[in-house]
């Protein structure tokens, strides 16, 4: 998937940065949306899984067919190209009535953050490409500054409301497949340390940051589905 702390994929070659501060003012408006989000928590709705992430659009890095292409069915599942996003925080299992306290939370703290675009590029694997369960493409370009100012307005905005921090470095990153157990490993092993090789730092193309999303995660037959239930504008267009 289109995850975010402290670092950077190195495979993307970005260097890590210290994330913003935010200013006092602004600190008030986060705090007020929180207090609301926690009396909104603890009111009704079932438990949602949930996280906050930035959506890919199908078209936005249509070369990405090749790797989708070479990846075997008997050994790997892949992201559906509308599914595709990549990963601010996860929240884990919440009430529903937490959306909308959240929306606000949110809203207040990146409403002076505007649209950027965002260069995926390069081809890596988790946990190693030594042994890979899940295969993904980075993140690069001036982009990442922004994306990392983003990323740091969504902590201060979940922060009080008592959700679960994330506990690994911030490592954008867009997930196109995950490993089938009953796959063969050390075929797939070869496979995509090939893959990562013949294409370390190729540019896929540029997604055009303009909202963030609220997503619920459901699993069922055909596969983990991913719903939005609340969306953030950001303030700009994309910079040109």
């Amino acid at each position: 998937m289109l995850v975010a702390r402290a670092g950077v994929a190195a495979r993307a070659g970005v260097a890590a940065e210290a994330g913003p501060r935010i200013a006092p003012a602004r600190e008030g408006t986060v705090r007020a949306a929180s207090k609301q989000a926690r009396r909104e928590h603890t009111f009704g709705g079932g438990p949602l899984r949930m996280f906050i992430g930035l959506p890919c659009p199908p078209g936005a890095a249509l070369g990405l067919a090749v790797i989708v292409a070479a990846l075997p069915a008997r050994d790997w599942r892949c992201v559906a190209p509308v599914q595709r996003h990549l990963t601010l925080c996860f929240l884990g299992e919440q009430p529903e009535a937490l959306v909308a306290g959240l929306t606000l939370a949110l809203r207040a703290a990146t409403a002076a953050l505007g649209a950027f675009r965002l260069d995926l590029a390069g081809l890596g694997a988790f946990p190693a490409v030594a042994r890979p369960e899940t295969v993904w493409t980075g993140c690069a370009g001036p982009g990442v500054a922004a994306l990392r100012q983003l990323a740091a307005r969504v902590e201060a905005a979940t922060a009080p409301l008592g959700l679960p921090a994330e506990a690994r470095a911030f490592r954008p990153h867009l997930t196109l497949a995950r490993r089938r157990r009953e796959g063969d490993r050390r075929a797939a092993t070869a496979l995509i340390q090939g893959l990562c090789a013949t294409w370390a730092g190729h540019r896929w193309g540029t997604v055009e940051v303009t909202e963030i999303v609220v997503f619920r995660s459901d699993l069922g037959p055909p596969g983990v589905r991913y719903t939005p239930v609340s969306r953030v504008p950001l303030a700009s267009p994309p910079v040109q």
